[in-house]
């Protein structure tokens, strides 16, 4: 079942020594970020990971023997940390859904599944069947995905999105997390109660926390791609002062911007959410 999956696919979008991210099918783009199959290499890798919260919900799926375990992960507000096991796994799908992305395959308020995770089974048995036999019946990894892609159309199908929804998360994306609630409120011209029923329910927080995982995550990609000093990276994403930056920051990571800064490879964030 293992080898199979392993090479070069038509759909990737990104390789690295131990992972393939691979694009969804175009309809599933607003709803799944990627898919990302991580297989054994060898590789000198940190023995735990911290995994910085995005507050978007995943579904892992782990090859054992010839069984396939699924885990369900709600939307994350808090720092998790993972044994860094992809050496000594066989091999994992995560499908890694945009914020409120995982509402449409549960149907289930997702502040209930915020911060939990659970086997997919009790949530959607009937999903971790088909994909449980997508996995026994294709020969590669590209007739994988577009079994995959079939499986997972339906299910956005049968429900329609929220505009005020989307106007909302398009608007504290562009601002990097920066818009206030009151602004957002202004903006959509919803109530700020309305609008934190509406993202308890379709992303699993309410507004200002998802303002600062936004805000957060994209201070990290700053990080990663510019080495920015702290004192002009706050200015760059709207705070007021470093203090303020650094008591976020520690609050969604666990520690301060210096220290992540220099424990970068023991911390993982989906930057492609972002």
């Amino acid at each position: 079942m293992i080898s199979k999956f392993i090479g070069s696919s038509r759909y990737a979008v990104k390789y690295t020594d131990n992972c393939i991210y691979i694009a969804p099918h175009e309809l599933l783009k607003p709803y799944i970020s990627h898919y990302r199959i991580s297989f054994p290499n060898n590789s000198v890798i940190p023995e735990v990971l911290t995994i910085i919260p995005d507050a978007s919900g995943c579904l892992v799926f782990t090859v054992v023997g010839n069984t396939l375990e699924s885990l369900l992960w709600g939307a994350t507000t808090e720092t998790v940390i993972v044994k860094n096991d992809v050496n000594h796994c066989p091999m994992r799908l995560f499908i890694e859904f945009l914020p409120q992305g995982l509402f449409y395959f549960t149907g289930i308020t997702q502040s209930d599944l915020t911060d939990i995770k659970l086997p997919l089974w009790q949530v959607n048995r009937h999903l971790y069947s088909q994909v449980e036999r997508a996995f026994e019946v294709t020969s590669n990894l590209d007739d994988f995905i577009e079994v995959l892609n079939k499986i997972l159309l339906p299910y956005i199908q049968e429900k329609e999105r929220l505009p005020v929804l989307l106007a909302a998360i398009e608007q504290l994306k562009r601002s990097s997390g920066t818009i206030t609630v009151n602004e957002l409120s202004n903006i959509t011209y919803y109530s700020e109660r309305h609008l934190n029923r509406i993202f308890k329910e379709y992303v699993g927080t309410s507004v200002k926390t998802f303002s600062r995982i936004i805000r957060i995550n994209t201070s990290i990609e700053k990080m990663k791609e510019q080495k920015s000093i702290l004192t002009v990276l706050a200015q760059d994403i709207g705070f007021f002062d470093q203090s303020h930056f650094i008591r976020d920051f520690k609050s969604v990571c666990g520690v301060t911007p210096k220290d992540y800064a220099l424990n970068m490879s023991d911390f993982y964030n989906e930057g492609l959410k972002f």
